[in-house]
């Protein structure tokens, strides 16, 4: 198989067959068998025992192997040399779990070299004979070798991947910050390299909750998991020393859990479930693709009484916590972008925008902005006559109520450098604004405090605001082209202040 570099199978006492496969991203070789001690695998679930509900899980393999020759040797010296994410192992389990149902997979009667009492290795008909069970990145700093002749026992500890996701920032896309819960999952797993253990047909992720907002239809053919939105911009903030600050992934899932009274662990597949459900005897499962593509959904009957041979076929241990009676979750707001007593420079290489808040329509709500724009020019071939630079400042309103962003623009006229009236339009568009007037003769630098209003916001909701320079234009309203060759500029706009009024109350700083 296409990165397998060794596998291992056995059959425990009760009958029931397990594939440990180890794979390798670099290796394009033919995979080979290895054996694995008497205990076979330990599978352990640990959640964070700090907190009395633990929305996070994460889970570990620990698995033994003989190395019996010098390309396991070799194979030891890459794998201690190399960063995570390289290799990693999957386990998969028989789909029977009787002997009379294993269509003649084994043989009582013929015993091979490892131990095993089979007629020919089922790991050529995995898909037949098998389903995923359990996929995690080795650890390098926890394997251990025997100091011993070959063949020498090995010791690999492998983890779930959960424990990486602090590790990594959300760094998602700001032009799409309110997208629903089972995509961001699905996102944050694929950014973190976890995806990438699982084949096209492996599921992934499984939600199982039965939380509905009102503005919810119910229906079980749905999951309320891919219908609730979260906004994200509640995980990242801005400031101008620092820009664009995000949360680290693990965080952002913990947060999630918690509001929602879920835990997130991977069980066959990562789970996303609401705890209380737990005591229901029946729960409805969304099951999803590595690509976020919904596979099926299925109401499965969960065991009142525990299953004493499933617990001994799982070979693992659980740390169980405390039943939760009472969940409190505290909601703090951080403004993504504070500019009292501070200024934000726009220029060429700004590129973000500023988060100005949540702002309110009602008493005909208004934004009130004081700009400084500077220019900077460099003749080198003087030109006669003077031009005309003309900013551009976005203003867009992300409406509470998920309607369509609105924008404050106007427009330039045509044979002039001036401007229509201001209004909010939903087609994207922008607020112009002319600086002093620059000499095409001599090098200079200009500056232009500007100051303006929008009109009353048509709805309330998040605002945001960029600036750049739309481009120097004549005395006609033409854009002028003699910055070129010789002659250049640069240009800053800094955002001294950002003000809020209505009818009843003064302008104050956002």
């Amino acid at each position: 198989m296409a990165n397998v570099r060794y596998y291992t199978e056995f059959r425990t006492l009760r009958g029931d067959f397990y594939l440990l496969e180890i794979y390798d991203t670099a290796f394009t070789g033919t995979e080979s068998r290895i054996y694995c001690d008497a205990s076979g695998f330990q599978l352990s679930h640990d959640g964070e025992v700090d907190e009395l509900f633990s929305p996070i899980i994460g889970s570990s393999v620990t698995f033994n192997v003989y190395n019996q020759d010098s390309a396991f040797d070799t194979f030891l010296s890459y794998i201690l040399t190399q960063q995570d994410k390289r290799f990693y192992i999957k386990i998969y389990r028989s789909k029977y779990e009787s002997n009379d149902d294993l269509n003649g997979w084994y043989n009582t009667t013929k015993v091979v070299e490892d131990g095993m009492v089979m007629f020919a290795t089922p790991y050529e008909e995995k898909t037949k004979y098998y389903d995923f069970f359990w996929a995690g990145f080795i650890v390098q700093d926890l394997i251990e070798e025997a100091d011993e002749s070959k063949p020498r026992l090995v010791s690999f500890k492998a983890a779930d991947g959960i424990s990486l996701l602090s590790t990594i920032d959300y760094e998602f896309g700001l032009a799409t910050t309110n997208k629903n819960i089972k995509d961001i999952l699905v996102e944050i797993m694929d950014d973190a390299g976890i995806a990438a253990m699982f084949t096209g047909t492996d599921i992934l992720l499984t939600t199982s909750t039965s939380w509905w907002a009102n503005e919810h239809v119910y229906n079980t053919a749905n999951d309320p998991m891919a219908l609730t939105r979260f906004d994200l911009k509640a995980f990242t903030e801005y400031t101008p020393q620092e820009g664009r600050i995000y949360t680290n992934a693990l965080d952002v899932i913990r947060e999630i859990c918690v509001t929602f009274g879920s835990r997130f662990y991977f069980d066959t597949s990562f789970r996303f479930e609401q705890i209380d459900l737990r005591d229901k005897e029946n729960i409805r499962e969304f099951r999803y693709l590595p690509d976020g593509t919904l596979y099926d959904s299925e109401l499965i009957s969960l065991d009142v009484d525990v299953d004493q041979s499933n617990i001994y076929r799982s070979g693992g241990t659980f740390r169980y916590l405390p039943a939760v009676k009472k969940v409190s979750v505290t909601l703090q707001k951080k403004s993504a972008a504070n500019i009292i007593g501070g200024v934000v420079r726009y220029d060429s290489s700004f590129g973000d925008e500023t988060d100005l808040g949540v702002i309110p329509s009602e008493d005909n709500g208004r934004i009130l902005l004081s700009m400084r724009g500077e220019i900077q020019t460099y003749i080198n071939t003087p030109t006669a006559g003077v031009a005309t630079p003309i900013f551009a400042v976005t203003i867009r309103l992300e409406p509470s109520d998920g309607t369509a962003n609105q924008y404050w623009k106007n427009s330039l006229i045509s044979g002039q450098t001036s401007f229509s009236t201001g209004s909010w339009s939903t087609t994207l568009g922008t607020y112009k604004w002319a600086g002093n007037n620059v000499s095409r003769q001599a090098s200079s630098t200009t500056a232009t405090i500007h100051q303006m209003a929008t009109g009353p916001l048509p709805k309330d909701g998040e605002v945001f605001l960029d600036i750049t320079i739309l481009g120097t234009y004549d005395a006609s309203g033409s854009s002028t082209s003699f910055f070129i060759g010789g002659n250049s500029y640069a240009w800053a706009v800094d955002l001294q202040s950002a003000r809020y009024e209505n009818d009843n109350n003064p302008a104050s700083t956002i």
